[in-house]
């Protein structure tokens, strides 16, 4: 007997515990479903960057990595036209910027958290959008169009990147990170979902993606203990406690990862445009 679910909830709402319940039952038997169709997956580790906080958590370094040493893999560093949905406080322009990227940087976000900063590089002009990023015009073209921890809270996803698929230039590309599967118990209720190489094979063209898992078991032990279980359920501050010893903790995981490449929390999605029809 199978069991369907028709909806997904939005674990960023107040939910009452049998909500809550509910979306780590739903959630929990989308992630481990049987599918044929599956992407093929490569893995991407990193030590931290020297600009890193040892305060950060394992995806923060990974991410931070991803951006300044495989994103220039990908397109030829040098000025670009980027766009960032969920930018937040805008930081994609300084890594970008220190991957040797110039040129305009677009943020777009429901929430104006954005940084003014006059230590902010001035390798990008900087341009930020309050509002729905379903409702951008379709009369303009990137070179990058990123997202960081954004598309699980976005309802229809699936929309959205077919729109930003014909809003990238015929050299460019889209690179999302997105939650894994693995990434469940680290943060429980959050977002609509996470992704799954099933899942990802559904929203995109295989032939024109490739998918990264980040980092492994042990970033994911890390963050589980460190993070999660004495932060966000114990209430223990762990990290600002021991910043030291969270800091060899860090180290020691992502070198660990190298060994032990599976639990990978987080996934970098990263598409090239359709030119079918150029």
């Amino acid at each position: 007997m199978s069991v369907k679910f028709n909806t997904e909830i939005n674990g960023d709402d107040t939910l009452s515990l049998g909500k809550r319940l509910l979306y780590l039952a739903q959630n929990f038997w989308k992630n481990i479903a049987f599918c044929s169709n599956r992407l093929p997956s490569h893995n991407f580790f990193s030590q931290r960057l020297g600009s890193t906080s040892r305060g950060a958590s394992p995806n923060r370094v990974l991410t931070e990595a991803f951006f300044v040493k495989q994103v220039p893999k990908f397109l030829a560093p040098g000025p670009i036209k980027v766009l960032d949905i969920g930018c937040g406080s805008g930081q994609m322009s300084e890594l970008l910027a220190q991957a040797g990227f110039t040129g305009s940087y677009t943020g777009i976000d429901i929430e104006d958290r954005f940084t003014h900063s006059t230590n902010i590089s001035n390798a990008f002009k900087r341009i930020f959008i309050l509002g729905d990023a379903h409702n951008l015009p379709e009369d303009q073209s990137f070179d990058l169009i990123l997202s960081s921890s954004a598309l699980e809270h976005i309802e229809n996803d699936v929309a959205l990147v077919e729109k930003l698929g014909r809003m990238t230039s015929q050299e460019g590309m889209q690179v999302h990170l997105v939650p894994g599967s693995w990434s469940l118990p680290l943060y429980l209720w959050h977002g609509w979902r996470q992704y799954t190489l099933c899942s990802i094979s559904k929203r995109v063209c295989p032939d024109r993606t490739l998918v990264y898992k980040m980092g492994g078991i042990a970033s994911f032990l890390l963050h589980f203990i460190c993070i999660t279980l004495s932060e966000v359920i114990l209430h223990i501050p762990f990290r600002k406690w021991f910043p030291n010893v969270y800091g060899l903790l860090l180290d020691a995981a992502l070198h660990m990862d190298r060994f032990l490449p599976f639990g990978a929390p987080f996934l970098a999605v990263c598409q090239r445009p359709d030119r079918s029809n150029t």
